[in-house]
């Protein structure tokens, strides 16, 4: 995964969410149907100091459907609701206008040649 992935929350938020619904971890791979301390390896470092590998989406999928959270909040994303709408409006409307500026040429150079 890339650096919308953090370890570190994943691993806070699963622990918590476990707690707060009165479950062990192996209680809680048991339930979503992973092997024993599969979960652990996602956040434990090796005795050859290697970085443990980051769970599949499938993996992280079941998890949030199981606690009926956000996949963005399991894995600790936050997410910007700041929109620029009237900059983005400006974009489209520009866009727009050098669309049609090229379709118009385009048609132009059509009829020039029939």
């Amino acid at each position: 995964m890339s650096e919308l992935f953090n370890r570190f929350a994943f691993q806070k938020n699963v622990k918590r969410l476990a707690k707060e619904n009165g479950l062990q971890l192996k209680e809680l791979e048991q339930a979503l149907g992973m092997p024993v301390s599969s979960l652990s390896r996602y956040w434990s470092v090796s005795k050859n100091n290697v970085k443990a590998p980051d769970p599949s989406i499938t993996v992280i999928i079941k998890i949030a459907n199981f606690f009926e959270v956000s996949i963005d909040e399991l894995i600790g994303r936050e997410l910007n609701n700041d929109f620029d709408l009237q900059g983005d409006l400006a974009i489209e409307q520009r866009d727009t206008k050098e669309l049609a500026k090229r379709i118009q040429k385009l048609s132009s150079q059509l009829l020039d040649r029939l």
